[in-house]
């Protein structure tokens, strides 16, 4: 659990990187709102990924 912890922070920051950039923001704010919809799924996918590792 903690590895996916780790990659939620990284996907965190990531979208922090993309906001600070103005010309990408509309594809941030799609894709941060898709991460929110999709969150129980982003979980679950990262802590099998995360066990894969």
């Amino acid at each position: 659990m903690k590895r996916a912890q780790i990659l939620m922070e990284i996907l965190f920051l990531y979208e922090l990187y993309l906001l600070s950039t103005a010309a990408m923001l509309p594809i941030v704010i799609c894709f941060h709102y898709e991460l929110k919809s999709r969150n129980l799924l982003l979980v679950s996918t990262l802590s099998q990924f995360s066990m894969c590792m």
